[in-house]
Formats: C-alpha cells, structure tokens, sequence
C-alpha cells in the first residue's frame, strides 16, 4: 500500500508539470493557426483526487482569418480527475471581454460574472464534443452601454451531432443547444409593456446549416442564403402574466428579418393584449379581434383550461400573426 500511495503520488506530481508543459505546447500550436494566447501566472494544485490548474489573466483571440475573435477573463480554473480524463471542469468569475468580429477587449462587450461553472467534454480524437456552462448573478454590458442584468443561466453546447443519410447540407445540424435563462433584467432604456423583467425563457434547438464570416451580420447572411434554419424543439416564455410553450422553425429572409411559424400553448393573452392596447402599440380593436379569435380557437380545438388555450404564432412579412390576426408590425432587425 505505500508502494502504491508513493507512485500514485509521483505519478500526480509527473503529470501536473506535464500539464503545465501541454499548456504552454498548445499555446503555440494555437498560434501557428493565427491565434494570440495569453496568460499570466499559472499554478497546478489539488493533490490527490484532481489536478487543479488556475491561469490567472488568459486571454484568447484572433484578428486575421474568418472570424475575428475575443474572450479574456481575471482568471480560469480547469479542475482534471484520474478516472474522467476526457472530462475538463473549468469555474471563473470577475469581468470577462467577449467579442466577435474584433479581437479588442476594448471593441467587446463587458460580461460581469458573479460565478460560473461548467464541464468541456472531448471525443477521443482531442475535439470539443459538448460544453455545459451554468453563469450565476451576471451583467452583460453592450458597446451602447446598454446593461443586460439576469441572476442565472443555464446551457448545453452539443457540437457532436449527426445528420441522417442523404440529408442536404442545410439540413445537417451543425450543433444543439439548450439553454434556461432566469431574472432578466433590460436596460432602464427600453420600455416594454409588460415590465423590464423576464421571469424566465427557455431554449432547445437543433442549428440546421453552415455559419461562417468575420461579422455577425455576414455569418447570418450566409446562413440565410444556404437555407439554414433554427429547428426549435422546445420555447418557453414567462413574462409578466403571458406564458408561452411551443415548438416551430426560425429562419431569416433575403433581407435577414425573422420568419417563423410556431405552434404551442398561450395563457395571460387578455392581459397582454390590454396592456398592448393601453400602451398604443396596437389598436383597440385589435385587440378586441383578437381576444375573440383566441376564445372561438380555444372552443373549436376543446383545448381551453382556464385562460392556457392552444393557438399557432408566425412571424411573416414583418408582422406578428396569432392565429388568422395580423396582431402588429415588428421593429425591423439592424444586425451590426
């Protein structure tokens, strides 16, 4: 037994200087691909059940290429255990720069983190297969110093996906992702009609195409001209007293505005429309169109219970459709 517990421990000791020479190996084979990599003071603890490597100030980015790119962070723990190798568990905090389409701290938008977690999972030939993150008590400050404040995130990354045979390069998914957010907070700039807070939006979608260019706005165009598609399996909404369920299809138009067509359950809907009339984003009557063709759908389908009714959304030609009503014309999309 303390044969074992000494090479156990040599062993520990062997592979923690070894990660710090793999850290400093991939740095530089990073950028021979046109990466920068930085960090600063880098130390490996966590002796016996894990190897804990905290890097203080790292720093990633790219300013040729495609995509442009920015992340850096005050610092990063990546926690490694014997018997889940493939596994890499990371936690940070602090103000972290995140921006696409520059590879400036100063041209990126500002995520203050309160704690944030989360597991990187390779496959065996060293690829990223799936990333599960939780980001907790956040504030995400924009170029228009506009504050995006939210007390929880949840999301799943899950790049290893398969298409079945024969499928057309706009329908092979090039990632899921799920994702639950909590508490969100809009900027005091914006308005809305039924308050500032979102108790709650959920997300599971399969990306269905290719995405690539040096801006956002490129990246969606390309997207858009090769029949991409968002193929929503779950969307949830809880927002005052509207709450949305459903599942449909998102894509965008020559002109990369929203097209959608959905279909789910629906309560809160009197409301909401009495605060869209009230607010003057649509008429009266309206409105009162509106809330009748709900009622009359709820009855013909069977469906009502209580005031959750199940109805279709689509989002077409620019303006929200509830069922057979044109509700309103929607803010046209300026993606920069």
């Amino acid at each position: 037994m303390a044969g074992l517990a000494a090479l156990y421990s040599g062993l520990w000791f062997v592979i923690a200087s070894q990660l710090e020479i793999g850290l400093a190996n991939w740095s530089a084979m990073q950028r021979t691909r046109g990466w920068t990599v930085e960090h600063g003071k880098v130390a490996v603890a966590g002796f016996p059940l894990k190897w804990q490597m905290d890097i203080k100030k790292p720093a990633l980015s790219r300013a040729g290429g495609k995509a442009p790119f920015h992340w850096s962070g005050p610092q990063i723990q990546l926690d490694l255990r014997p018997w889940k190798l493939s596994r890499v568990g990371f936690t940070t905090a602090g103000e972290h720069f995140l921006g696409y389409g520059t590879a400036k701290a100063a041209e990126s938008t500002k995520l203050e983190i309160g704690g944030g977690y989360g597991d990187l999972q390779f496959g065996s030939n060293g690829a990223l297969r799936e990333l599960l993150f939780t980001v907790e008590g956040a504030a995400l400050e924009t170029l228009q110093a506009q504050t995006y404040r939210f007390t929880q995130l949840n999301a799943k990354l899950d790049l290893d996906r398969t298409a079945p045979a024969g499928s057309k390069p706009h329908q092979i998914p090039a990632f899921f992702i799920s994702t639950e957010l909590f508490g969100l907070t809009l900027p005091k700039e914006i308005k809305p009609i039924l308050g500032r807070t979102i108790s709650r939006v959920a997300l599971s979608a399969d990306f269905l195409g290719s995405a690539n260019g040096p801006s956002l706005k490129q990246i969606l165009s390309q997207w858009s001209r090769s029949g991409g598609s968002l193929n929503v399996k779950r969307l949830e909404i809880g927002w005052s007293r509207l709450d949305i369920s459903g599942t449909g299809t998102l894509a965008l138009d020559p002109n990369l505005q929203p097209i959608a067509a959905f279909s789910g359950r629906v309560s809160g809907y009197d409301q909401t429309l009495d605060a869209m009339a009230n607010s003057g984003l649509i008429k009266p009557g309206t409105a009162m169109v509106t809330r009748f063709a709900l009622r009359a759908l709820s009855n013909i389908t069977g469906d009502k219970k209580g005031d959750r009714i199940r109805v279709s959304l689509a989002i077409q030609d620019g303006h929200l459709h509830v069922g057979p009503v044109k509700l309103f014309k929607l803010p046209k999309i300026i993606w920069n």
